[in-house]
C-alpha cells in the first residue's frame, strides 16, 4: 500500500529532528546523484519527503532512508515538468524589460530580448505590469488611461511577440 492511500497519522512519534539530523545529508547526496535537477527543487523535493513523512509516520526500520528517496525522488520528478512547462520572468539586461524562457526555448531568449526591445515604451511597461500580477483594472488605474486602452495596448504587444515582429504594425 502506497503511503499517499493511508490517512495521516494522528501523532509525531518524537524521533522526527533526530532521523532528519542523521538522514538529511544522504539524503540530499543521494537525490542529487540520481536526479539531475536545480539545487532548490532537490531541497524542495527532499523537504516534500520529510512533510510526508511527518504527516504519514511510515515505519521507521532500516528501509526509512529509502522510503524517503522514493518520496522524494518522486516529488523532483514531479517539479522537474512543472518547470519544464512553466515560463519563468527574469530581467532582461540593463533595460528592466521582461524575457520569457522555458527550459526547452533556452536559445529563445535573445529573440525574446530583440522582440520585448522593439516594443513601443508603452505597450513593455503595461506588458510589464500585467506579467507583475496586476489587472487590468488596476494597470489602468496605475496609468491613467481606460481599461479598454490596456486591453488594446496588451493584444498588440502580445501580437508583435508572437509574429516575431516586436515594433510597430
Amino acid at each position: 500500500m502506497n503511503a499517499c492511500d493511508r490517512e495521516p497519522a494522528t501523532a509525531m512519534r518524537g524521533d522526527e529532528t533526530e532521523l532528519y539530523r542523521q538522514l538529511q545529508p544522504r539524503l540530499l547526496a543521494v537525490l542529487r546523484w540520481a536526479v539531475s535537477a536545480r539545487e532548490q527543487t532537490l531541497e524542495d523535493a527532499c523537504s516534500f519527503a520529510w512533510v510526508q513523512l511527518i504527516r504519514y509516520q511510515p515505519d521507521r526500520g532500516s528501509g526509512v532512508l529509502g522510503w524517503l528517496y522514493v518520496t522524494a525522488r518522486r516529488e523532483a520528478l514531479r517539479l522537474i515538468a512543472i518547470e519544464a512547462r512553466t515560463p519563468t520572468l527574469e530581467p532582461a539586461g540593463d533595460h528592466h524589460l521582461i524575457a520569457f524562457r522555458t527550459p526547452a526555448e533556452e536559445g529563445s531568449r535573445e529573440r525574446a530580448r530583440e522582440a520585448l526591445g522593439a516594443l513601443p515604451e508603452r505597450q513593455r511597461r503595461l506588458l510589464a505590469l500585467k506579467a507583475g500580477g496586476f489587472s487590468y483594472s488596476e494597470i489602468a488605474a496605475l496609468e491613467g488611461i481606460s481599461w479598454r486602452t490596456v486591453d488594446r495596448q496588451l493584444i498588440r504587444a502580445r501580437t508583435h511577440l508572437a509574429a516575431g515582429e516586436g515594433g510597430e504594425p
